[in-house]
């Protein structure tokens, strides 16, 4: 019994090495900017789909005078990075605050 987990296992090992792992694609931008601080060079931008807003800071000042509000974004929330290149790749920036969705007044 022990014998045929252990195959199971190697079995499981040698197909995950062997067929190729799809890459994880960007796909479409999740964010849009919103405003732009040249003064603090930060930006702030919202995910489309959870409304949830951020910032991110921007070092390099002729890309910080290139955006414009509304321009689309890449942003990963897991590594806190945003991209601005069209495909999502080479982050260029850190998110330094995330905040959830605004929600509206309870009565």
């Amino acid at each position: 019994m022990t014998i045929r987990i252990i195959d199971a296992f190697f079995v499981l090992a040698l197909v995950l090495a062997v067929v190729p792992v799809a890459s994880v694609e960007a796909g479409e931008p999740c964010c849009g900017i919103t405003a732009i601080d040249a003064k603090t060079q930060t930006v702030s931008a919202r995910d489309t789909k959870t409304r949830r807003t951020f910032q991110f800071k921007m070092a390099d000042v002729a890309a910080l005078r290139a955006l414009k509000v509304g321009q689309a974004v890449h942003a990963d929330f897991q590594t806190m990075k945003v991209s601005l290149q069209p495909d999502g790749a080479q982050p260029c920036c850190a998110i330094v605050n995330l905040r959830g969705p605004a929600t509206a007044p309870t009565r």
